[in-house]
């Protein structure tokens, strides 16, 4: 016997119905072939029906499932129009019987399957119980025997393991109920529209359904098709993009464990496991994403590893060089030599592996792992398998990363400040140590940031004699706001001549003449305090008293400014040729800076006062990656140069449009004795670290103020550039810049040499100065020097 019955017995579970089978549809089709005149097709016929006559209990109706089995060749016979030969090793089909797990007559494959399920193999819908089959066959009754037209088309699947492989199979199942008919019975209970509309709107109240359509009500006669199909695979997918949307999906152990099942599923293999990591482009540093659970096979402690320390040179090359999967069959067979992957996974007793790398915006982000430990199970048929999930792991992976990110951003705002790029990977370093931390619920101490042996470049655009300037400013505009207040005590006097007018005029013009000698510290407070409580009362007692006053009066109140309440002309063109300046200043350094990041990446910062200074630091120690070399200095220091002169140019073209005419002088401050800069958590911001260093801090404070050593005369002029230093070697390199810049026509030819008085804190200082050429023809081309520099 080639077939068998599956799950014989009485089935226990409630039904609307009692069942039999019957297969009446299948006798009246073959008596309808018996009479054919064709004696081809009739005589098969005939043979078969003389044959079944020899089992009168398959004819009729019957409820002893036993007869299947009895009776298996010839229900076979009987079927065969429904199961071609040809397809008894392609379909998965049987007969069933509905809602009881009863099949029967299954073809090769179907019944392969379920031998390889196992003998104690259960037929149970995935996703269904018993009382969502009572109400699914409920509404087979209601759609067959009422014509109610309920949509309740929900797909059904079959969960079934398979003992060879070790993995679970999903099937999909179609049913045909074609040959099935419902006949009422004792039990009964005709059903209205208004029962049946009732019964739709309350799906989930099974008291209900049962009350309308009692157990064993209707009587079921005929049979089924089941129809399997394998969707292993699909669900398998499904099922992974659902793990991956998952918060901390490739974090947690729980969701790698069943991102690892359904990789197997996917894979159809048994023995594999998942792991990831993700890369920093920028340190080039391999992250675990595990939390307190190494997550990857490539890294197998947590923390952040050098990807040299986890990757050969051919396993580097093929994934980070190449974007190719990294595919080891056999590990034992591995000849390379000096591998810590392949020592690794040795280690580990993994004998098969893959690794891919997983891309977001041309960039590998982080890298898939397939691991076994049997030879040969992974290898690059299964590999062109991963190809086609990448893309949703390549999601999740840049979903965690910008959720880690996050975090990290939010450790760096709370323990740190705005961040310059060039060093914000150091804070993202630390902040990430608190983060792990705080996963092991330990304390987070802050780590140090520090960068030692780094180089600085200082320089300054300083708006010359600005201090002067405003008071001048402040000066005219006090002077002017007096004159205008004594004429109002002239008007006063002539309409009304009291002693008391005289006497303020008095005070009045003898403020308005101390100005005109000078102004001091406090002469501004002290005007506008005396126009505030003695001269605006008699004011306001004026423009009250007579309506000619008032006119004047208000006159004066309207040469005001409506905010400040002052005279505010001289002193409006002075900030707004100032800011004008500073802004225009900031704006372009800032540019130029970032652009010349591109020759070799540095910290910088700048600060905005009565000009603009600004500070340069490079070194190895801020390049985790990128190799340091002295070259990016002195090309850095000639940037520098050509952006001073580039300035300096600008701003005196700038002249001509600004409120009040102002210079600007420049300087730079060469250094060359590598310091280090440490972040202030108090301050939030860096600043040189150690009591050597501090010489240099203190000299960059003071040096805009130094004179020339015996004379009278500021190092700093407008019109020149001046390079402050303090060692010859320093004044060697810096002379032949401007030996360039001279010959590219920047720089006039004489410079000099400079021996400077000593600061507070500081002596032996020196200078370079260098006239600048001015002439738009020289802007122009100062530009297109500029940008072959740059570039």
């Amino acid at each position: 016997m080639n077939t068998k019955v599956t799950n014989v017995g009485r089935f226990t579970a409630e039904l609307p119905f009692r069942m039999s089978v019957s297969f009446q549809p299948l006798f009246d089709y073959w008596r309808e072939i018996a009479a054919d005149p064709d004696p081809l097709k009739s005589g098969v016929a005939q043979t078969l029906l003389k044959k079944l006559a020899g089992a009168p209990e398959l004819a009729k109706p019957f409820d002893d499932y036993t007869l299947l089995e009895k009776y298996a060749d010839e229900i076979k016979e009987l079927f065969a129009p429904l199961f071609p030969e040809p397809l008894q090793t392609n379909e998965i089909k049987a007969l069933s019987m509905p809602f009881t797990g009863y099949t029967f007559n299954p073809t090769r494959r179907f019944q392969k399957i379920q031998d390889r399920a196992g003998s104690d193999y259960q037929w149970k819908m995935s996703d269904f119980d018993v009382d969502q089959v009572y109400v699914t066959a409920a509404i087979a009754v209601l759609n067959t025997f009422y014509n109610a037209g309920i949509d309740y088309k929900r797909p059904f699947y079959f969960d079934m393991p398979d003992t060879v492989t070790g993995i679970s199979r999903r099937y999909r199942a179609f049913f045909n109920a074609d040959f099935v008919t419902f006949h009422p019975n004792e039990l009964t209970r005709p059903l209205a529209a208004d029962d049946i509309r009732l019964l739709t709107e309350n799906f989930h109240d099974i008291a209900l359904w049962k009350t309308k359509i009692p157990p064993n009500s209707y009587d079921f006669e005929g049979f089924g098709l089941i129809s399997l199909f394998d969707v292993t695979e699909e669900e398998a997918l499904s099922s992974m993009k659902n793990s991956l949307l998952q918060k901390h999906a490739l974090q947690s152990k729980t969701y790698r464990q069943e991102l690892s099942m359904h990789m197997q599923a996917y894979l159809n293999l048994k023995d594999v496991e998942v792991g990831f990591a993700s890369f920093d482009e920028t340190t080039k540093k391999v992250h675990v994403m595990g939390e307190n659970d190494p997550s990857c096979f490539t890294v197998t402690t947590d923390g952040i590893l050098d990807s040299s320390d986890c990757f050969c040179d051919i396993s580097y090359h093929e994934v980070f060089d190449k974007h190719g999967m990294y595919i080891v069959s056999d590990v034992t067979k591995f000849a390379h030599k000096d591998s810590p992957l392949i020592d690794r996974m040795r280690n580990m007793g993994i004998r098969s592996f893959i690794v891919a790398p997983l891309m977001y915006d041309e960039k590998v982000v982080g890298f898939l792992e397939v691991a076994s430990e049997t030879i040969g199970v992974l290898n690059s048929v299964v590999a062109s398998k991963l190809g086609n999930i990448l893309p949703m792991y390549t999601v999740a992976m840049q979903r965690a990363l910008d959720e880690r990110e996050t975090q990290l951003e939010a450790i760096v705002q709370e323990k740190f400040t705005a961040l310059h790029p060039s060093v914000a990977w150091r804070f993202f370093e630390v902040a990430e140590n608190v983060l792990n931390r705080r996963a092991q619920n330990l304390s987070d101490p802050m780590d140090e940031v520090v960068f030692r042996d780094v180089v600085p470049l200082y320089g300054q655009f300083d708006i010359r004699g600005s201090s002067t300037a405003r008071n001048e400013a402040i000066q005219a505009d006090l002077i002017k706001q007096l004159c205008h207040a004594e004429s109002v005590m002239d008007a006063a006097r002539n309409t009304n001549k009291l002693p008391i007018y005289d006497h303020l005029r008095f005070r009045i013009q003898k403020y308005r003449k101390e100005l005109q000698n000078g102004i001091n510290a406090g002469d501004e407070v002290k005007i506008l305090d005396f126009l505030k409580s003695e001269i605006y009362p008699v004011f306001n007692h004026l423009s009250a008293m007579n309506p000619e006053l008032e006119k004047v009066v208000l006159d004066y109140m309207q040469s005001l400014d409506p905010e400040l309440h002052v005279v505010y002309e001289e002193r409006k063109r002075y900030e707004s040729s100032v800011t004008q300046i500073n802004e225009f200043v900031s704006a372009l350094v800032e540019t130029e800076q970032a652009k010349a990041q591109g020759m070799y990446p540095h910290y910088f910062e700048k600060y905005k006062t009565d000009g603009v200074e600004y500070n340069l630091y490079m070194g190895q120690s801020l390049q985790p990656v990128r190799p340091y070399d002295p070259l990016y200095l002195r090309n850095l220091r000639l940037w520098q140069l050509l952006l001073t002169a580039h300035v300096e140019n600008r701003i005196h073209t700038m002249q001509a449009t600004l409120p009040m005419k102002l210079e600007i002088t420049s300087l730079i401050l060469a250094h060359n004795s590598p310091l280090s800069i440490k972040f202030r958590q108090d301050e939030k911001k860096f600043d040189v670290d150690g009591a050597y260093n501090i010489r240099y801090e203190i000299m960059k404070k003071r040096i805009d103020k130094a004179y020339v050593k015996n004379t009278q005369e500021r190092a700093t002029q407008p019109g020149k550039i001046v390079i402050v230093y303090s060692q010859d070697e320093e004044a060697t390199e810096y002379t032949q810049y401007l030996e360039y810049l001279r010959a590219l026509g920047v720089v006039q030819d004489r410079i000099e040499r400079l021996e400077l008085e000593d600061l507070q804190g500081t002596s032996g200082l020196k200078a370079l100065r260098v006239d600048l050429i001015y002439s738009d023809a020289s802007t122009l081309n100062l530009a297109e020097i500029y940008d072959k520099q740059r570039a």
